[in-house]
């Protein structure tokens, strides 16, 4: 993951690959016996340019393949290949030692997969059907105000952000009753769409030099 600075030091870059693997395996019950295996392979990047002494624009890119396979004893199977991507445009602005405000755009994603749960549960419970077997992927678009400033020599920092997210296909949890032992089945499904609203804020002040 090199960082470099070009056009006469005025814009830095990152560039960046990712690699994963992960093989899970599932034993519930004694009686059920599962296999996923992923793949994860991704490609990134960041450039980050300097308009003046105030402004500054950060861009990024991710381009990502999962590859994910599931087998199962109850002959369950599901060859899942995906392509995502994702990215962010930001405009900074600090002026001199006053705290940097930036605003910020960025879509994100978050893969679908299998209820290893809920399979497991339909060999005893009728009610559950195989359109719960598996849920697809998820996606959000996310709009970004906020600052972050250090004061007190450095002994202060804090952060503050308001964000606005519109997400589609939402990943939402659900559960199914299980009349055999009067429990609940989780699972995930999608929803349609949502929107979340929030602030979020972080100070770190050290006190002395041990507090």
């Amino acid at each position: 993951q090199p960082e470099h600075n070009i056009f006469y030091g005025r814009s830095s870059w990152v560039l960046g690959v990712y690699l994963r693997n992960e093989d899970e395996d599932l034993v519930r019950n004694d009686s059920f016996r599962s296999q996923f295996k992923t793949g994860n392979y991704a490609t990134y990047g960041q450039l980050k340019t300097a308009l003046n002494e105030e402004f500054s624009v950060v861009t990024g890119l991710r381009f990502e393949q999962r590859n994910a396979d599931y087998t199962d004893n109850l002959t369950v199977e599901s060859d899942n290949d995906e392509d995502f991507w994702g990215g962010n445009i930001t405009l900074e602005y600090q002026h001199a030692d006053m705290p940097l405000v930036y605003g910020t755009i960025s879509r994100g994603y978050k893969a679908g997969g299998v209820n290893g749960q809920i399979i497991s549960a339909a060999a005893s419970n009728p009610d559950i059907s195989s359109d719960v077997f598996e849920f697809e992927s998820e996606h959000m678009i996310n709009y970004e105000l906020g600052l972050k400033g250090a004061w007190l020599d450095n002994r202060l920092q804090a952060q503050f952000a308001a964000f606005y997210q519109d997400r589609s296909n939402v990943q939402a949890k659900q559960s199914i009753f299980d009349p055999n032992d009067f429990s609940f089945d989780d699972y995930l499904a999608n929803a349609a769409g949502g929107k979340t609203t929030g602030m979020e804020m972080e100070l770190n002040f050290l006190a002395t030099d041990v507090l």
